[in-house]
């Protein structure tokens, strides 16, 4: 079930502010998948999202887990020998299974003259 920021605990928010700031420093340092992971797990529990399908995809080989924007999806980031595994760790769950490559391109600005 998707949550709506505007029902969000601010004192929650608050509470886990410290820890979030300690997600981004990791972020800002090149520690993107760890990152991503404290980041997803401190919000999902504020947010009410169960967070076993995380700790499947980490315990199934996944370099990486957690939610994707405000949930209620859930991103994985796994190597291609550890796909299988995680794959098989989700079927479990509910929900729409996409796969994607990660894009390691550089962002451009594109100028449309007209």
């Amino acid at each position: 079930e998707k949550a709506y920021t505007i029902n969000i605990n601010t004192k929650k928010v608050r509470l886990i502010a410290p820890y979030v700031n300690i997600a981004f420093e990791k972020a800002l340092n090149g520690k993107y998948w760890e990152a991503l992971t404290l980041n997803g797990l401190l919000y999902s529990s504020i947010l009410g999202y169960k967070t076993g399908i995380v700790f499947d995809a980490l315990d199934a080989g996944a370099i990486a887990s957690g939610l994707s924007g405000k949930g209620p999806a859930v991103i994985a980031v796994v190597k291609h020998h550890k796909f299988d595994d995680v794959l098989d760790a989700w079927k479990k769950y509910d929900g729409e299974i996409l796969v994607a490559n990660v894009n390691n391109k550089k962002s451009s600005i594109l100028v449309h003259d007209t």
